[in-house]
């Protein structure tokens, strides 16, 4: 009787230990969407160009570190691209965390007549 109860026994760790593992699966290779938040602010301000700070924070939920192999930043205004940055060299975004990229862009000044024209037109306010 106590061998009956034994193989039970290591029936039941086993079971478990797979269900166990198999969560653990899922968690790590499976759920791991980023939330990510972006914020941004107007930096330094020449006669030439207007800087633009990006903020982007990331948050992987998983307990594994991950990497992003390319960060990009393009703004577009009425549908021009008036800025962007990229970042090349990977990004290591830590497990259970946030982590934060920042990216500076430059917006060209001598563009902004032409995107206030080409706003107003689009308002059918010229």
């Amino acid at each position: 009787m106590a061998g009956f109860w034994r193989e039970w026994a290591i029936i039941v760790v086993i079971f478990i230990s797979l269900f166990i593992v198999a969560f653990v699966s899922f968690y790590v290779f499976i759920s791991f969407e980023f939330e990510i938040g972006v914020t941004q602010s107007w930096g330094k301000v020449t006669s030439e160009t207007t800087e633009i700070k990006t903020l982007i924070v990331v948050y992987n939920p998983t307990i594994l570190s991950r990497w992003l192999k390319r960060v990009e930043f393009n703004l577009y205004i009425n549908g021009w691209k008036v800025a962007s940055e990229t970042i090349e060299e990977g990004v290591e975004v830590k497990p259970l965390g946030k982590t934060e990229v920042s990216l500076i862009s430059f917006l060209n000044n001598s563009r902004i007549y032409e995107l206030w024209v080409s706003y107003l037109k689009k308002m059918g306010l010229m």
